[in-house]
């Protein structure tokens, strides 16, 4: 299979392609993928990943600084995993836009990994801007206090939670969130509670 570079490749969104292999090693040939990950990604500034792309970006085989363009990110089809570990967006350190599609996740959370020991590892938090949560239909709560989310989102200026049956409330304390000018909340049929206040 031939892999290309598209050195001008800004955009990369691929869904429902489940045979496609996005991202490969140059030297490999077990794997046939589309991209050689080290050629394409540091042009990227959106890209979309399922949870075996992730797996890939998060075992420590690619540079720390490789997606240190990305600004938007799309995640889909997550629906073998219990908790979806946010832990490998520390790598995503310039992202301002990220979307979570179809995740059959009970729980969003961050641990730590033996990738995350990397003496390459660059940890920081990246501080996103937008976040849509779409068909996202087993998580009940959507983040607590001092949790990695909350931390990611304390710049958030736009939230969309779409589709996301099961959820109760977004644990949302608006004194965390001064910049938020947009809340769009869409179908979520179990939620009792939007929003909750801080306790002095």
């Amino acid at each position: 299979m031939h892999r290309t570079t598209w050195p001008t490749l800004k955009q990369l969104r691929i869904a429902g392609c489940g045979r496609i292999k996005i991202f490969g090693h140059e030297e490999s040939q077990i794997h046939h993928s589309l991209f050689h990950i080290e050629k394409v990604i540091p042009q990227l500034e959106e890209v979309s990943l399922s949870h075996g792309d992730i797996a890939m970006t998060s075992d420590g085989q690619f540079k720390a600084n490789l997606f240190c363009n990305i600004k938007f990110l799309w995640i889909y089809y997550f629906d073998e995993l219990d908790v979806f570990s946010i832990s490998f967006l520390g790598r995503f350190y310039n992202l301002e836009i990220l979307y979570v599609l179809s995740c059959d996740s009970k729980e969003i959370a961050s641990y730590k990994s033996s990738a995350c020991e990397d003496k390459d590892m660059i940890i920081t938090t990246p501080k996103i801007k937008k976040l849509r949560l779409h068909d996202v239909n087993n998580i009940r709560h959507l983040w607590k206090q001092d949790s990695p989310l909350h931390h990611m989102c304390t710049c958030l200026e736009c939230l969309e939670v779409w589709w996301c049956d099961n959820l109760i409330n977004l644990g949302l304390d608006l004194l965390s969130f001064e910049n938020l000018t947009t809340l769009d909340v869409w179908k979520c049929n179990e939620m009792s509670e939007l929003i909750t206040s801080s306790k002095a």
